[in-house]
């Protein structure tokens, strides 16, 4: 009996990303806005079924990452921003490892959020307050 995705419930989700997942903050450059923070969230497996299940309830991708020859393919199933966020939230509650992980990202965005629409001299208080989320998030991953 196959089980249909929108019944997974948000416990196995949370089981599924404590043990398989990441939660970070990317930090990227670009010539023309300079520093750029994002949250993303990833699970990796080597068996694509329950990522492809976790793509097609709440988005993302998913790719095929090959890393030694003599090793099986390594599957990733990856979350820009405001996807990853969906998923966090849902998760929150049955989060037991990457909980403050978690917290943390919900966090950071609600401050990129906030700042929206912020002036221009304002950036660079907007760029040092994501690059401490970023800090904080690269130390709960350690």
């Amino acid at each position: 009996m196959k089980r249909k995705m929108e019944k997974l419930h948000p416990a196995y989700v949370a089981g599924f990303l404590d043990g398989e997942g990441t939660i970070r903050i990317n930090k990227s450059y670009t010539k023309a806005r300079g520093v750029r923070y994002e949250l993303q969230v990833c699970a990796v497996n080597t068996d694509p079924r329950p990522l492809i299940y976790l793509q097609k309830k709440y988005g993302g991708g998913v790719y095929t990452r090959k890393l030694v020859p003599r090793y099986k393919n390594a599957y990733c199933w990856t979350l820009g921003q405001h996807a990853a966020l969906k998923v966090l939230e849902e998760v929150l509650p049955y989060l037991v490892i990457k909980k403050e992980r978690a917290e943390l990202a919900l966090e950071f965005s609600k401050a990129q959020t906030s700042m929206r629409g912020m002036k221009k001299e304002n950036k660079p208080v907007e760029i040092e307050l994501r690059r401490l989320y970023y800090e904080q998030m690269k130390q709960l991953n350690r």
